[in-house]
Order: C-alpha cells, then structure tokens, then sequence
C-alpha cells in the first residue's frame, strides 16, 4: 500500500512538473520575440519570420553614445554571417522618428530597423540600459543578454554569435 502512495505521488509530481516545463517552455518564444507592434519602414514586426534563425536583436536611442559605437560593429556582423543565418534587428526607442532618422543618416544600416516609439517592445523586453542586445538562438530562446556595448567585448559578442549559427 505505501509503495502504491509512493508510486502515485511519483506519477502526479512528474505530470505536474511536465505541465509547468511546458508552459515555460511555450512562454520562451513569447519572451524572445515578441510580436509587438513595432514598426519598420516595410510594417509591422513579424516575430514569426525570424524562426530558425540566429537573431542579434538591440535597443538603441539616437542619443546614446555606446549605439554610436555599435552600429557599425552590427553592420559588419550583418554583411559577415547573414549567409549563415544570422538577422540583426535594431529597435529604435525614441519619441520622435526623425531623431532615429538623424542618427541612421550618419550610421546607415542594410539590417531592420524597427521604430518602437510607444515602448511596445521595450517594455516586454524589460531595458535596463541602453544599448541593450539580446542574441537569440533558432528556436527562439535568448542565450545572451548584454546591457550597454563594450568595444574592447567584440570578439566575445562575435564568438556568442558563430557558437549559435554552428548549431
């Protein structure tokens, strides 16, 4: 009879924790991309499309002085591992479009471009800094979080990335 209890405990602790994984695990997607309503010059952001992709995803402000330095840096990460399935999304927080519009004429970028005045996306994101870059994997789970951009960091940043596109 006690093994039985035992047993039964054993079976209802295993069905409860695999109810949770799966919850948590639908939710990773949901917290990785978030389908807000951002919008880039071609529309809304689809979260969908970037599925089985490498995504380097950041935040920036024309008036932070790290996204500056960044910009360039996501430029040459873009042209380098686009091919190999990386895609580089850039998600501007600012009010007023025509500041992004000022900073992109002086740091032009061949990747996405999203405009998130409202803080859509932002807010899911939970910004603590600026920039702030998230890289996630294929399935859609974010594997590093990085708050600000640190030159002397790029090869780390680099080496996140190639370590996800080999996957």
């Amino acid at each position: 009879m006690m093994k039985k209890n035992v047993m039964k405990k054993s079976v209802i602790l295993s069905v409860v924790t695999l109810i949770i994984l799966t919850m948590v695990l639908q939710n990773v997607f949901a917290i990785a991309l978030p389908g807000g309503k951002a919008l880039s010059e071609k529309g809304l952001f689809e979260a969908e499309k970037y599925r089985g992709k490498v995504v380097y995803l950041d935040f920036w402000a024309s008036w932070c002085k790290p996204c500056k330095q960044s910009f360039p840096w996501m430029q040459a990460m873009h042209k380098k591992y686009e091919k190999m399935g990386l895609t580089v999304i850039a998600v501007n927080v600012d009010k007023k479009k025509s500041h992004a519009d000022g900073f992109l004429k002086k740091h032009p970028a061949d990747f996405p471009v999203l405009f998130d005045p409202s803080g859509v996306l932002a807010d899911k994101y939970q910004l603590a800094g600026m920039p702030m870059s998230y890289i996630i994997d294929r399935d859609g789970v974010i594997r590093h979080r990085h708050i600000g951009y640190v030159p002397a960091m790029q090869a780390n940043y680099e080496q996140e990335l190639q370590n996800l596109l080999k996957k």
